[in-house]
């Protein structure tokens, strides 16, 4: 499983925590937010009792596309940016002889991106059978979720939402300001469900 310390990641962690073998991939992207949703990543894996980590370094996929940002990681990221995340995942589900490969990316309802997240994967599953002549089962567990229906589904799971990252900043804290934080805080209102984060933050 491809874990990023993310809402989406701590979700399909809690569907999928009880299956036999299962392996949390921590894939260092090279956001700004590396270090604290590496933390998250972490105590997801501890809560869920999870024996078997790995990290898959691909820093170079946040790397900034103007010259003149400062800091990497800062704006979008490289061009096909998810397409290497899951090459480099599926490569290394083929190197440990897995059978099948997590992918906790959610786009919602938007329907363009659900189908391009739909061909790639099944585009990459057909390089695997040419290349390698095996299938690879690749999941999206929660790609159709909308926000609110992430919320729902981690509350019916009780999820620990304290344990996850959104936040796109460095800090310890949320900032609360960036769109990270904005997402998460309309997917609880959404939900009309208290964020325990924010709980935790105001008390």
């Amino acid at each position: 499983m491809l874990h990023d310390g993310s809402m989406q990641s701590l979700v399909v962690t809690a569907m999928y925590a009880e299956k036999p073998k299962l392996l949390a991939v921590y894939v260092h992207d090279g956001r700004t937010n590396d270090v604290r949703a590496f933390e998250c990543f972490g105590h997801q894996v501890e809560r869920y009792n999870i024996p078997k980590q790995l990290e898959l370094t691909l820093t170079h996929l946040g790397a900034s596309s103007d010259a003149a940002t400062a800091e990497p990681g800062v704006g979008p990221r490289v061009p096909l940016a998810d397409m290497q995340e899951l090459m480099a995942g599926a490569g290394l589900a083929l190197q440990l002889k897995a059978e099948r490969l997590i992918w906790p990316v959610q786009v919602g309802d938007d329907f363009e991106a659900v189908a391009r997240f739909t061909e790639s994967v099944q585009l990459v599953q057909q390089i695997i059978r040419l290349e390698r002549g095996v299938d690879l089962a690749i999941d999206l567990p929660v790609l159709e979720m909308t926000d609110r229906q992430l919320v729902e589904v981690g509350m019916q799971m009780e999820a620990p939402w304290t344990l996850s990252r959104s936040c796109e900043t460095r800090t310890n804290e949320p900032c609360g300001q960036c769109a990270g934080c904005k997402r998460r805080a309309a997917a609880f209102e959404a939900a009309a469900v208290d964020d325990p984060l924010q709980v935790t933050a105001r008390a």
